[in-house]
């Protein structure tokens, strides 16, 4: 390989590990530990704890709406369904730590049949069997931006508790299946008939909203004490999860929506290219005929911020034009991989620069 190209290897590798190593650090809990033999006079540091006990049991009510904001949980059960948002659907009882989280989730598994054992222990897409199926309504299927709220209350008292979320859920892309369109090469093997038949269309079609096909939703669990200088550095002096005066903080819901990419994203209104369309499977996939899918899953605090941050990196480069196949590996490895299979994926990624090295070193001086 050559000495200069060994030290660009180690050179590399080097710094990915330290961007690996800061990510780590930054994006777990800041946890108080206390010093055993601390001395009587030191100053002990100021410590936030969980808002909500561990032991609360807490229902979720998903809403679908064109508006950022909507009234209070009790009016929005009491009509249910109106132009101004869609109720999705529920998800009840869940426990409020991962304890309890797991016996539950133990417990739902011991009623799954051979097949749905087989089909979870094969999937490697991250998309885990889905709690609720919706098609999107009538009234909603226009082009125009959706958000996606849940709301969370207490499953014994039923009182509303500000565990809340409100997200951006559409986003304007060009459907995968009408980039390009298709023809019987039987029937038109030059496709002049399909050029003269999409004269009036623009092909490809303009980006229109579409919403993905698969979400997860579920709240941050994390109980121990923070330390509340280490959550201010972090989330802002002003942010709504620490409560300087109460010393409490309150995680919230999260939604990750990064695990569908662009070409599995469900168009919101039907568009004139859909008659060209010859495929069955690709005349399904519209919002009209393909589900929403949600599924309950909760999250620990170095998930969510590590997907936090991720997001806003996306989202640069998106804004800075980069490729979008690119741009959406990226987010579905973020969003349906765990660490050991991004760790995976950089360890392959580094013996790639090493065969590609190597492999320039071996070929002959073009000179």
């Amino acid at each position: 390989m050559g000495k200069l190209g060994g030290a660009l290897l180690v050179a590399v590798a080097a710094y990915l590990s330290y961007s690996i190593y800061i990510m780590y650090n930054e994006t777990q809990p800041p946890v108080y530990r206390p010093e055993g033999d601390s001395e009587s006079g030191k100053t002990e540091p100021s410590i936030s704890r969980n808002r909500f006990s561990p032991d609360v049991l807490l229902s979720y009510e998903f809403f679908l709406s064109p508006y950022q904001g909507l009234p209070p949980l009790r009016n929005l059960l009491e009509a249910k369904s109106d132009k101004r948002f869609f109720h999705l659907g529920s998800v009840n009882s869940r426990p409020y730590d991962w304890e309890r989280e797991a016996q539950l989730r133990e417990e739902e598994q011991r009623n799954w049949s051979f097949f749905e054992r087989m089909r979870e222990a094969l999937n490697f897409s991250g998309k885990e069997k889905s709690d609720l199926e919706v098609i999107v309504p009538e009234h909603l299927r226009n082009n125009t931006t959706l958000y996606v709220h849940v709301r969370t209350r207490d499953a014994r008292s039923g009182e509303e508790l500000p565990l809340q979320a409100v997200q951006r859920l559409s986003s304007p892309v060009v459907p995968d299946h009408l980039k390009v369109l298709k023809r019987y090469l039987l029937e038109d093997p030059w496709g002049t008939r399909l050029a003269e038949a999409t004269t009036h269309l623009q092909v490809p079609p303009p980006p229109v909203e579409s919403v993905p096909e698969y979400i997860q939703i579920g709240p941050v669990l994390e109980h121990r004490p923070l330390l509340t200088a280490s959550l201010l550095r972090t989330f802002g002096p002003n942010s709504p999860i620490v409560d300087i005066e109460k010393k409490t903080y309150a995680l919230p819901i999260h939604v990750n929506a990064m695990i569908s990419p662009e070409d599995e994203h469900l168009p919101l209104v039907t568009l004139p290219h859909e008659s060209f369309v010859l495929l069955p499977e690709e005349r399904r996939r519209s919002a009209a005929a393909t589900p929403l899918k949600i599924k309950y899953k909760p999250t620990g605090y170095a998930s969510w911020l590590f997907l936090l941050i991720m997001g806003q990196a996306v989202g640069s480069l998106q804004r800075m034009q980069f490729s979008s196949y690119d741009v959406n590996s990226v987010k579905m490895m973020m969003g349906s991989s765990s660490p050991w299979v991004l760790l995976l994926v950089y360890l392959i990624s580094l013996l790639h620069l090493v065969f590609e090295v190597r492999t320039a070193n071996a070929l002959p001086s073009l000179s």
